[in-house]
């Protein structure tokens, strides 16, 4: 019974709590929250499961696997869905946050917002979520983990199935062998306290084929720039393991994140280095036979919490078009996270 055969690991992010908590505001605030722009969602859509995670996001902070920031955050639990704004960038979001346009922003992985917080100080979580405390296989906290965690995977067009095929290949033997947790450590964790990490170099050989591969900048440090444009810290050291392995030139490209369908569908690049993973998703009549089944695990709140969450998904076209194109095919997940929303230090 384990739901990460049912349903993607990757659906939204767990700020999408931000609604219960900070979402946005006091009625005298704006109650927008911002995000990075998904590909075939809505901003609509993105509201309504938005909403849809208020019971869950309650629940698992009764039982203690969530924490609001600061006591002031819980008296902010807006009486109305949230207006969803997209932005294509990162520094756009964080002139929005600053200049009061937007109230938190949503959607950004728990890493990222850990390095925001580490390298601004104005900028503060809005929630903590406690990995450590146990959550039994089956339970309601381990389902509704699986359930907003975000899984990120390499993205190609269907005709380059062949070459997405490799990347997985490399990414398993990575994971088989240790490098990738060794990479995650040094190139992401170790930039959580304000560190900065050189860029494993990539190889560039003449005579071997090149692929381009779009990063956005805009999820440090995981999908990385630094401060002087170079690209640096995770994507950059992850592609110089698999160019090399691969024997391939890689060629870094900038995209903004609304531009990485379009970036991928021109051509422009072979490759989009994040988008959310597939790899979990199954149909709903499968998830639906899951659901019956925990109803004698679940309490009665918690499976309405479940239900709640799970009603949105048919409004959408498909769940794993929330976030990648029709003609599109994904590697292996490299990085799983939950995210946390983000606003400014009261």
């Amino acid at each position: 019974m384990k739901l990460v055969k049912i349903v993607t690991g990757a659906l939204l992010a767990l700020t999408v709590a931000c609604g219960t908590f900070t979402a946005c505001s006091k009625n005298t605030e704006s109650n927008t929250v911002g995000v990075l722009s998904f590909l075939n969602r809505s901003e609509e859509d993105h509201a309504a499961a938005f909403w849809a995670k208020r019971a869950t996001i309650d629940l698992l902070t009764e039982q203690g696997y969530i924490s609001p920031v600061g006591e002031s955050v819980k008296k902010r639990r807006p009486a109305n869905p949230p207006k969803i704004k997209y932005y294509d960038d990162l520094d756009s979001l964080i002139m929005a946050l600053k200049s009061g346009e937007i109230r938190a922003i949503d959607g950004l992985s728990q890493t990222t917002a850990n390095y925001l917080v580490s390298h601004n100080d104005s900028i503060q979580k809005e929630l903590e979520v406690n990995f450590e405390k146990e959550r039994p296989a089956g339970s309601f906290a381990d389902d509704a983990f699986r359930l907003l965690a975000d899984s990120f995977s390499f993205m190609f067009l269907e005709k380059n199935v062949e070459l997405c095929n490799q990347f997985s290949a490399v990414i398993a033997e990575l994971k088989a062998t240790g490098e990738l947790d060794t990479l995650v450590n040094e190139q992401i964790y170790g930039q959580m306290n304000g560190g900065e990490i050189k860029p494993l170099p990539i190889e560039n050989v003449s005579g071997r084929e090149t692929i381009k591969v779009a990063v956005t900048g805009s999820l440090p440090p995981m999908d990385y720039v630094a401060s002087d444009g170079t690209f640096a810290g995770f994507n950059t050291a992850l592609l110089a393991v698999i160019g090399k392995k691969l024997n391939k030139n890689i060629e870094i490209v900038q995209v903004s994140s609304g531009g990485r369908a379009t970036a991928l569908a021109s051509e422009t690049v072979d490759v989009v280095f994040w988008t959310r993973s597939t790899e979990y998703i199954e149909d709903a009549t499968e998830r639906n036979k899951y659901i019956e089944m925990q109803k004698g695990v679940y309490t009665p709140l918690e499976n309405d919490a479940i239900e709640a969450m799970l009603s949105v998904y048919p409004s959408f076209d498909n769940l794993v078009n929330r976030d990648i194109p029709e003609g599109t095919v994904t590697t292996i997940p490299y990085f799983m996270d939950i995210a946390v929303p983000v606003a400014l230090q009261k």
